[in-house]
C-alpha cells in the first residue's frame, strides 16, 4: 500500500511545521504551519475522504516535525492545534535567552505552556559558565583579597548546581545557566 501525500511539505525556513496524519492508511497526509493551513487542508482532506470512502471524517493524530521557536515538548504540552500557534504566536519574538527561559520551563520544570509565558520574566537566565557565574558570586562576597585568589571557583560552581542553586541548560545549541533555580 502506497501513502499518499496531499501536498507537498511547507517551506520548513523559518516556520514550525506539524504534520497531520490519518489513522487510514490510504488517506493522505499533509504538513502545516499555522492553525488556518490546518483548518483548510483538514477541510479538504474531509472532502477527499467523503469522496473516496464515504465517510468523512478524516480521523488523524498530528504530529511535530520541525521548529524554530516550538519544540515536540511544548507541542506535547498543548492541547490542540491553536493552543501551540497560540503560544509560538506569543513566544516567536522574544529574546535567545528569554526563548531558552520558556523552554527551560516546559523541558526542565513541566510548566504548562501559559504558566511558562506568566513566569518567563522571572527566570534569571546567562550564558556565563558555572566558573565564571561563581568568581562573580565571591568576588561580590567580602572576603579579604587574598582568600579570593586562592578560591576554587570551579568547585564551588559545581557545589552550586549538585545543590541546585544553579543548572545548566541546553537550547538551539548554546549553553545557559538559570542562576535561581532553586526558586522552583
Amino acid at each position: 500500500m502506497q501513502v499518499k501525500k496531499l501536498n507537498k511539505p511547507c517551506n520548513t525556513r523559518d516556520m514550525e511545521v506539524l504534520c497531520a496524519v490519518p489513522y487510514n492508511q490510504e488517506l493522505s497526509y499533509f504538513y502545516f504551519s499555522s492553525s488556518e493551513e490546518y483548518e483548510v487542508k483538514l477541510q479538504a482532506a474531509k472532502q477527499i475522504d467523503l469522496i473516496e470512502h464515504f465517510c468523512g471524517d478524516f480521523e488523524h493524530e498530528v504530529q511535530y516535525i520541525d521548529g524554530d521557536t516550538g519544540s515536540q515538548e511544548l507541542f506535547d504540552k498543548c492541547s490542540s492545534v491553536e493552543e501551540y500557534f497560540e503560544i509560538i504566536d506569543e513566544i516567536q519574538y522574544q529574546s535567545g535567552e528569554k526563548l531558552a527561559a520558556f523552554q527551560y520551563l516546559i523541558d526542565c520544570l513541566h510548566k504548562n505552556p501559559n504558566d511558562a509565558l506568566a513566569y518567563i520574566d522571572d527566570i534569571h537566565i546567562t550564558t556565563d559558565s558555572i566558573e565564571d557565574y561563581a568568581h562573580d558570586l565571591i568576588q561580590e562576597m567580602e572576603l579579604p583579597d587574598i582568600a579570593k585568589q586562592y578560591f576554587d571557583y570551579q568547585s564551588y560552581g559545581r557545589d552550586l548546581e549538585i545543590n541546585g542553586e544553579i543548572c545548566t541548560f541546553e537550547f538551539n545549541g548554546t549553553q545557559y545557566l538559570i542562576t535561581n533555580s532553586n526558586a522552583y
